[in-house]
């Protein structure tokens, strides 16, 4: 029962990572980061003004790293709640889950459904609306 719950987990914290704004925080950093590149590399550029532009850089990048980790602490705090849930109905799971088996089924059952989600998303899709206009697949 533990290696069903361990999958159910591993589907949820998938889901949970899809459905929040991480990528978008990330694009924004590493787009920020190359604006601050660009700065330092135009040699006609004054250092004054390079001092200038890359403190709004730097606060840019605090502002998106601070929601980063954010979002990591709440995906953490939920999935630790979830694993701690399934601990109480099923004795010992924790240790099954935070054991070097428990840790490596974690691994292969999320990423077995990131890969797997777009393709089974896509197929559900198809037959919604399929449904909808009424021919069926």
């Amino acid at each position: 029962m533990s290696w069903i719950a361990t999958a159910i987990l591993s589907i949820v914290a998938v889901e949970v990572v899809v459905r929040l704004p991480f990528m978008p925080l990330a694009r924004r950093a590493e787009a920020t980061a190359r604006r601050a590149l660009h700065t330092m590399n135009r040699p006609r550029v004054s250092d004054h003004w390079k001092e200038k532009v890359m403190l709004a850089h730097a606060g840019a990048m605090m502002g998106c790293s601070l929601r980063l980790a954010g979002l990591l602490i709440l995906l953490f705090a939920g999935v630790g709640a979830l694993a701690w849930g399934l601990d109480f109905a099923l004795p010992g799971f924790l240790a099954f889950l935070t054991g070097l088996i428990g840790l490596g089924a974690t691994v292969v059952f999320a990423t077995a459904w990131a890969v797997a989600r777009p393709r089974m998303l896509g197929l559900f899709g198809a037959n919604a609306r399929a449904e909808a206009d009424g021919k069926g697949v």
